[in-house]
């Protein structure tokens, strides 16, 4: 997955899978901290470090405050991890700061997709910058 936000693993699916499973719950905790670790890793692994100059991995978003995520996910890989505040980021500001690389790079005329993880037959501009008109006395 893209993400492992609320979004497509919220309360809905834990529940069905709570009421599927035979986990105590710090069985299903553990479960869950592992499943999104490892769904991170295998997508870092597979689209990301298929370059071998990769060398370190900075992370942005909520799971920077999970100390027992961070850890497990530095043990997934075979690069150092490390959150995106001690870069002067804050890891809060994912969002924000990804929309302001892809406007930049609209802007630049740089191409902001990766065929390899998206499926797209090649890299593109994403986006559209549209001008509006200025009315006087602006």
């Amino acid at each position: 997955p893209k993400s492992t936000g609320r979004e497509e693993f919220g309360t809905e699916y834990l529940t069905e899978l709570f009421n599927r499973m035979e986990l105590t719950g710090d069985d299903m905790l553990a479960t869950l901290a592992a499943f999104t670790v490892t769904a991170i890793a295998d997508g870092i692994q597979r689209y990301a470090m298929t370059d071998t100059s990769v060398s370190e991995v900075w992370v942005s978003g909520g799971g920077v405050h999970n100390q027992h995520l961070m850890n497990l996910l530095a043990s997934s890989l075979p690069v150092a991890v490390a959150p995106v505040d001690a870069l002067g980021v804050p890891a809060d500001a994912k969002e924000a700061l990804s929309f302001a690389v892809l406007a930049n790079e609209a802007l630049m005329g740089g191409t902001g997709n990766l065929p390899s993880a998206t499926g797209a037959q090649h890299p593109v501009v994403l986006g559209k910058i549209a001008i509006g008109s200025r009315t006087e006395g602006e």
